[in-house]
């Protein structure tokens, strides 16, 4: 199954574009703030592994704002909004929470609706797995 470059693939129409980025940059601009707040938080301060969490989510939240610049200005990547590289951190993500669930005792709590969403992480996780290996393909095409 050969992907099809970016600019072959059907995308929104730019108004949808530019009112998604507009809906989404206040939102995102509030996330950076509330996520670099975390770092003023006394048990953060004193714990580097918190540190170093607060400061992936501030990064997540940063990224989120330049996905929805790029949306209001119509500024498209190599491979749209996510790259490959990209899509792997998200399949990891969704695999770290399940392991995640682990140490937390929510298997325990809630059995089934626990095994319900580890198994769709999974999914996605595969999904995001898989289209980051077609974008490769393209790239390397």
């Amino acid at each position: 199954m050969e992907l099809a470059p970016v600019s072959d693939e059907p995308t929104l129409p730019r108004w949808v574009q530019i009112v998604a980025g507009l809906v989404l940059f206040p939102l995102t601009l509030l996330c950076v703030l509330g996520a670099i707040s975390m770092f003023g938080i006394p048990k953060v301060q004193a714990d580097p592994i918190l540190q170093l969490l607060a400061g992936a989510i501030s990064a997540l939240c940063l990224w989120a704002v330049v996905l929805s610049i790029r949306l209001i200005f119509g500024i498209r990547g190599k491979y749209g909004i996510f790259g490959p590289f990209a899509l792997r951190i998200l399949a990891v993500g969704a695999v770290g929470l399940i392991i995640g669930g682990a140490f937390t005792g929510v298997y325990v709590d809630h059995p089934i609706r626990s095994a319900v969403l580890a198994i769709s992480y999974v999914l996605v996780a595969v999904r995001l797995w898989r289209m980051a290996a077609q974008r490769s393909r393209g790239a390397a095409a």
